[in-house]
């Protein structure tokens, strides 16, 4: 006898029967992904609505699909998207349709709440599933990359378990000027950020107080932060998010108020030579890092990316709008094409993934 599945939005009762289908992704210690889960989908501040969508099959959680909520601000005007996140259905359900199902029924559940959908994180079986549903490729991921070969060998013989992680906080050869921590200062990043200009006639990453206070308490990653400060006044940071393994950091979210105090920041965190591959996400590298890791040996075209490409494929960053997507107008935010990577002037940081 089937039994029949049926999709219906996250409700309370069904937490404990989510993380277990999740075990399947995340791994199986049920607790930390729980605390993980509370974090990513309960507490997160931007949440309207629900966390996700659940299928149920003889009174079971069978399925599982969560979305990262997020705001982006156009002109000083803030807006909501809304991120796929999290996908899993139990292995006795899969390739029956229960993934695109529950897309389906997210897409009516978040459209009075939200402007976007954005995707940092498909993979490649489930690439089709989201054009079936009306993503729009917005431009390809792919990471600007800093390593020698030795440091890409360290790092891939540590991936493999020959090589041991790397843990501890990196120190600064110029204490005076550069902390290098793994503890978030909240307020003095967004005082700086509110010191910045913040380009006109893109969408960008709303960053606020409580944002940073909630981002950065993930139970399961692990970042850096580096502070220039000059006078005792903060003048740059830069946010790293680092590996399993310790050994890549990957550029999330930076500030300056005063030019040439990201490079500062940069060549620090490469001088101490405690990272073995630093990467940035190619789609968020904006004209002031842009310059900075150029003139730091930052290339779109490392052997990094070759290896990364070959193995995995070079997937792209996602976009459907929420309440249209027949013809331009679904695709406006402001007025600006949501399809044109030009409209966009993101930090890595608003990612699921990160």
């Amino acid at each position: 006898m089937t039994i029949e599945t049926r999709i219906q939005a996250y409700e309370d009762r069904h937490r404990d029967g989510v993380i277990r289908v999740l075990g399947y992704l995340w791994g199986d210690d049920f607790q930390r992904n729980k605390a993980y889960f509370d974090w990513k989908y309960l507490q997160n501040p931007h949440a309207t609505g629900w966390p996700g969508v659940v299928a149920m099959a003889g009174g079971e959680v069978v399925g599982f699909r969560g979305y990262f909520p997020a705001r982006v601000k156009v002109n000083g005007r803030h807006h909501a998207v809304v991120q796929p996140g999290d996908t899993c259905v139990h292995p006795r359900h899969r390739r029956t349709g229960l993934s695109v199902a529950m897309g389906r029924m997210a897409t009516e559940m978040f459209a009075p709440n939200y402007d976007l959908f954005l995707n940092f994180s498909c993979t490649k079986p489930s690439l089709p599933g989201y054009q079936r549903l009306g993503f729009h490729e917005l431009a390809p991921k792919y990471f600007v990359t800093r390593s020698s070969i030795l440091g890409l060998t360290r790092y891939v013989l540590a991936s493999k378990g020959l090589l041991g992680d790397r843990s501890g906080v990196p120190q600064s050869r110029n204490p005076g000027v550069v902390t290098m921590t793994s503890q978030a200062q909240p307020a003095a990043m967004i005082e700086l950020v509110r010191r910045t200009a913040i380009p006109n006639g893109k969408i960008v990453l709303a960053r606020d107080h409580t944002f940073f206070s909630w981002r950065f308490r993930s139970p399961r990653h692990r970042y850096l932060f580096v502070y220039v400060t000059a006078d005792h006044d903060l003048q740059a940071y830069v946010v790293f998010g680092l590996s399993a393994n310790g050994r890549r950091a990957y550029i999330l979210d930076h500030a300056q108020v005063n030019r040439g105090s990201l490079k500062t920041a940069i060549e620090a965190i490469i001088s101490v030579r405690h990272f073995d591959v630093i990467s940035m996400l190619g789609f968020g590298v904006d004209v002031d890092m842009g310059a900075v890791l150029q003139s730091a040996g930052f290339t779109a075209h490392s052997l990094v990316r070759a290896i990364e490409k070959r193995m995995h494929g070079e997937l792209p960053v996602l976009v459907r709008p929420l309440r249209s997507t027949s013809g331009t107008d679904g695709f406006l935010l402001a007025g600006l094409d949501v399809r044109r990577a030009e409209s966009w002037s993101l930090k890595p940081l608003i990612s699921d993934a990160s």
